[in-house]
């Protein structure tokens, strides 16, 4: 009672003496009447006044010692209550998760939690040492001066960002709350509360980052997205849903959906209140009236977006299923025309109920397992399924039974007769009146495995093939015979081989055989083997059918004794070469395959291209004799066009003297037969060596546009003396030949050395045939026929039927100086030379000869457009040889010199005379000379001839020349002359052509050069 009394009496010592004071007025006011008043006893009564005082000091000294005991008690009370916060403050802040630390008034650490020593790695007694701007980074160093200037500490500042640097260097942001503190001591105290909020800093990039992900996805997604708050307004829509619907976003935001959607279109609003469900997820589709009239159907799923179970809003998709919609109304009036497609379907087609049971199948899965469609409506699948078990065959129906149900895989099938066939098998879901159903169709691959086993085999043969024809260390031969032991090792057959054809012999040129049965080098009558059979069909002969009486009975069946031999014909480009055969002594255990007969062929075409590399390599190495000898030719060449100068010099000279000697001696003189003589064998060293030059392609060519019938014609009459009676002269001639450009006297020289040989060729007599035509050419043609250019030619043959030659003879045919005559009878230059004028006129030639079936030299010009035969003019007659100018005459060999000036001289020229350029230059400017005409040699050391008449044109006007020259004509082109027809005089010359040429330019008007 008294704890109840005192426990929650809460008064000063004032308010104690107040009430004291109160109720001692109230006792002696009240307690004297009330005596009186109950009490009628007066000694009774004054003894109860007597004792009143002391009742009154006794109750209320009770009544004051519970209040100051009370008193006394809730101060301890408090005072342990103050303690026990202050343990729990230290506590706390010891505890705390945050880091809490006072600094001093110069910044040093004055206590610390246990947080704090967590955070930087330093011990409590290590950071109570430091200053806070120890710990700092070096970005916050003013971060401390700032804390304590005594304007912020006055204050309580606001809460801070600060980047610290712990003990082993880690880096930590804090964010900090500081505020001042007084102490007892007057002494200054900043107290901080920090957070490390390095990880929420990272969590914020994070976030920041995957808000801006989810951002770019909101706005690139294929689908259109809208969210809407709690009132059903539009806060967020993405560009495609602009897109999908047509209206702009602004248009949308802030408004609800709902207005946009056709009510009638959404059906009485039942789906509309749906899309505005706050407490479920859901989808439904509807027709959208687009605002340019287009109608849409619309796919729109949704689902509430809420905060702690509070509804904030929905998260809308929407899809454009316009397609799919009216695909899915295809579908519904394609599941009309199902029943006659599944009947007719000519794929095997089942209706299957959750316990694999057939409820109807067509006609197609009737034939393909030989059921009746009536007995197989009374099967299960587990009942001819030769794979699948029955659980693996149920749980496949239950998957394809769902709404995304679509299998296919591959199994085997067993049918009413017990054959195994591999079937492919799709299932999907069906529905019938409500009901799931399986649908199945089956489609039967055997065909296709067995030509996916094939594949297989030839992907493994083509490989081993690849490895073959790309191994570079092996020679064309030994690849053949490594293409021949591939077909025996896939074949399975005992025999191959590889045959070519000569003339009506077949010859084994490469053989691979397990039994030896025929070797390398074997020759028959190409009649007594089947591949003249092979080579009549042009194809692929296969034979492995030992009962064909066709077969038993050919000369090749009793010779080799085959029960199975395919041929295939081998061509080498282009033309027939012979045959690759595979044959076997016994019958094969297995048929040859399709596949066989492809690999058999693609194996032909490797061989053929094989032999093609041979004769390839053969031609290359054709090609190079012929590259050798075209360089002896150029050799030759360069010799003769050196030796050419020289030798025509001297012959000049010898023929110049021999012409003036029997000029000026009668002609009964004694020694005038030994001056004819002495002419005419250096007319025929002229002709020596013009034939050096013609070979070696340096000769001067005065072309002209001909026609090579008019040239053969022209001579016909002494190729008829040539050739004797006793060979026969037949001229075949294409009237519509085209003209052909090329020095006309040298074009007849070569019909003429070509008709001489073939008459030496004949010593028995025979027929000389000559034929011209038009041919043309492509590049590949070309090259094979005779190594050149494509282009129109005009074709020139001359062919005698006599002794031929042989191989090697014709290798060398056209070499310089190789002759088949004897000893004296030839100098080796007649076809050497004609080889030379036909390259240099850009033809070619070449030559077919068998010893003992003559021989066709054949002639390829080419033709030009022009079909204008050039009808030159000869020069007038000249009717004077004489005259009276002045010539300067320039020539560096003396005997030339002499000659040249003695002939001018006797037809009454003035004559000066140089022996070289820079001595004729000096003779003109000393003696001031007038001259009418340079007769210069074109080569000479110093200054050549067109130089020196360069020169001398400079200071003499239109001053008329003419060069003569003994080298070849490449040389005297590199000294600049031009037109060699008009100005120039080949060495060696006679009186006649020199005075001639002279008197010529001297009556010309103009210069040509």
């Amino acid at each position: 009672m008294k704890k109840f009394l005192f426990a929650h009496i809460k008064l000063t010592p004032a308010q104690i003496v107040l009430i004291y004071l109160l109720l001692g007025t109230l006792w002696i006011l009240l307690s004297d009447q009330l005596l009186v008043k109950f009490v009628k006893d007066s000694d009774t009564l004054s003894l109860l006044q007597t004792y009143k005082g002391w009742f009154y000091v006794l109750i209320t000294g009770g009544l004051l010692f519970g209040l100051i005991r009370s008193g006394v008690r809730r101060t301890q009370k408090i005072e342990a209550a103050k303690l026990a916060y202050i343990k729990r403050y230290d506590e706390l802040v010891e505890n705390a998760i945050d880091c809490i630390f006072t600094l001093d008034s110069e910044g040093n650490f004055t206590s610390v939690n246990l947080a704090v020593e967590k955070l930087t790695g330093y011990s409590r007694e290590e950071i109570l040492n430091l200053k806070f701007s120890d710990i700092l980074a070096p970005e916050n160093a003013d971060y401390l001066s700032k804390l304590l200037d005594p304007q912020n500490t006055d204050n309580p500042t606001a809460i801070n960002e600060v980047k610290i640097i712990g003990k082993n260097g880690q880096t930590s942001l804090l964010e900090i709350s500081s505020r001042p503190l007084s102490l007892k001591d007057n002494r200054k105290s900043i107290e901080n509360i920090a957070r490390d909020v390095t990880q929420r800093r990272l969590m914020q990039k994070e976030l920041q980052t995957a808000k801006q992900k989810y951002e770019n996805l909101f706005e690139t997604a294929n689908e259109g997205i809208w969210t809407v708050d709690k009132d059903f307004k539009v806060t967020l829509v993405n560009a495609k849903f602009c897109e999908i619907i047509g209206f702009p976003a602004e248009e949308l935001i802030g408004k609800s959906l709902i207005d946009f959607f056709d009510e009638v279109l959404i059906k009485d609003k039942t789906k509309s209140e749906i899309l505005l469900s706050k407490n479920r997820k859901g989808s439904v589709d509807f027709l959208f009236t687009r605002p340019d009239g287009k109608l849409i159907w619309l796919l729109v799923s949704f689902s509430p977006i809420s905060d702690h179970g509070e509804f904030q809003g929905l998260l809308y998709m929407a899809a454009d299923i316009t397609e799919r919609k009216n695909a899915e109304n295809m579908l519904r009036e394609s599941e009309e025309r199902f029943r006659v497609l599944f009947e007719q379907s000519p794929i095997g087609g089942m209706i299957i109920d959750k316990n694999a049971s057939i409820i109807d199948c067509n006609e197609s899965a009737s034939k393909m397992l030989g059921y009746t469609q009536d007995e197989l409506k009374q099967l299960r699948i587990m009942d001819f399924e030769v794979v699948l078990k029955e659980e693996e065959i149920l749980a496949i129906h239950e998957k394809s039974s769902s709404a995304f149900g679509n299998f296919q895989f591959e199994t085997k099938h067993r049918t009413k007769s017990g054959a195994i066939k591999n079937v492919l098998v799709t299932t999907t879901n069906l529905q019938i009146d409500g009901k799931e159903f399986g649908y199945a169709s089956f489609l039967d691959i055997t065909e296709r495995k067995n030509a996916v086993e094939a594949l297989s085999k030839s992907e493994s043969r083509l490989q081993k093939l690849y490895q073959i024809i790309s191994n570079s260390e092996l020679n064309s031969k030994d690849r053949i015979k490594q293409l021949l032991q591939l077909g025996v090792d896939e074949f399975a057959i005992e025999n191959a081989f590889l045959g070519e054809i000569k003339g009506n012999n077949y010859r084994v040129v490469e053989v691979v055989s397990v039994s030896d049965f025929i070797s390398v080098g074997f020759v028959c009558n190409l009649g007594n083997t089947f591949c003249e059979e092979v080579l009549k069909r042009n194809d692929l002969v296969v034979i492995d059918d030992a009962a064909n009486t066709s077969w038993v009975e050919h000369p090749a069946h009793k010779i080799l004794g085959t029960q199975v031999y395919l041929g295939i014909p081998v061509e080498v480009s282009g033309k027939p070469y012979g045959t690759l055969c595979f044959s076997s002594n016994s019958p094969l255990k297995t048929s040859f395959t399709k596949g066989d007969y492809e690999f058999l062929r693609l194996m032909a075409q490797w061989v053929n291209a094989e032999l093609t590399r041979q004769n390839a390599e053969e031609a290359l190495r054709l090609s190079e004799e012929q590259l050798l000898q075209s360089q002896k030719l150029e050799s030759v060449g360069r010799l003769a066009g050196g030796i050419a100068h020289d030798f025509n010099n001297m012959l000049t000279a010898i023929n110049g003297y021999s012409d003036l000697t029997l000029n000026q001696i009668g002609k009964n003189d004694r020694f005038r037969h030994n001056i004819v003589e002495i002419k005419k064998a250096g007319e025929r060293s002229a002709a020596l060596t013009q034939q050096l030059l013609a070979f070696s392609r340096k000769q001067i060519l005065k072309p002209e546009i001909v026609n090579i019938n008019q040239i053969v014609s022209d001579i016909s009459a002494l190729l008829g003396r040539l050739i004797g009676e006793d060979i026969s002269f037949i001229k075949i001639l294409d009237f519509d030949v085209n003209p052909i450009e090329v020095d006309p006297g040298q074009l007849s020289q070569v019909i003429v050395n070509l008709a001489v040989n073939a008459r030496d060729a004949m010593p028995k007599g025979g027929s000389l045939t000559i034929e011209t035509k038009n041919v043309q050419y492509d590049e590949k043609t070309a090259k094979k026929i005779f190594g050149g250019k494509a282009g129109e030619y005009v074709f020139i043959s001359v062919s005698d039927t006599g002794i031929g030659m042989t191989k090697e003879i014709k290798s060398r045919i056209f070499e310089p100086f190789f002759t088949t005559k004897g000893v004296g009878e030839g100098t080796g230059l007649g076809l050497a030379t004609i080889y030379g004028f036909i390259k240099q006129s850009e033809g070619y030639i070449t030559v077919d000869s068998k010893l003992g079936e003559g021989s066709t030299f054949k002639i390829y010009l080419p033709c030009v457009k022009e079909n204008i035969v050039s009808d030159k003019k000869e020069s007038a007659k000249v009717k004077s040889k004489v005259g009276a100018e002045t010539i300067l005459l320039v020539e560096d060999e003396a005997i030339v010199r002499k000659l040249s000036k003695d002939i001018l001289l006797s037809c009454g020229y003035q004559v000066v005379e140089a022996s070289n350029g820079l001595e004729a230059l000096e003779l003109c400017e000393k003696e001031n000379l007038q001259i009418d005409l340079l007769l210069t040699d074109i080569v000479m050391p110093q200054m050549n001839g067109y130089e020196l008449w360069e020169s001398l044109n400079s200071k003499i006007k239109n001053l008329k020349v003419l060069f003569t020259s003994g080298y070849t004509g490449d040389m005297i082109f590199r000294r600049g002359l031009k037109d060699e027809e008009n100005n120039f005089l080949q060495k060696p010359f006679s009186i006649e052509a020199l005075t001639r040429k002279i008197r010529e330019i001297l009556d010309e008007d103009a210069i040509k050069i």
